[in-house]
């Protein structure tokens, strides 16, 4: 996730008109899902090695939820925070996330 975030802002330092006018000036949810599927299947098969506990259904359900909502923070947030904290940002939220299926699971109170 944290390396989809990177290439995001590479892509829109590099693009700077294109990206402006087609990402962060349009929070279109078509061009925004299609950023997001290009990254599910990698991460998915990334966490299934690392969470082995966790069900598929789990990974699909982890992916949405930190794909959609951290993207969104980054394409409104693109021109409010840096890049080093957005990457922070991320990365604390998506280990956050992980570390939940990291250890055993106990029941709800």
């Amino acid at each position: 996730m944290t390396a989809l975030i990177e290439a995001i802002y590479d892509m829109v330092d590099q693009n700077q008109t294109a990206c402006r006018i087609l990402i962060l000036g349009n929070t279109n949810a078509t061009v925004l899902m299609r950023m997001i599927a290009l990254a599910k299947a990698d991460s998915i098969a990334y966490w299934r090695k690392e969470l082995p506990g966790a069900s598929e259904t789990e990974l699909e359900m982890m992916y949405t939820h930190l794909s959609n909502g951290l993207m969104h923070v980054v394409v409104e947030g693109y021109d409010k925070y840096s890049k080093e904290e957005m990457i922070r940002f991320v990365s604390r939220v998506v280990k956050a996330s992980l570390s939940l299926f990291q250890s055993p699971q106990r029941p709800l109170a």
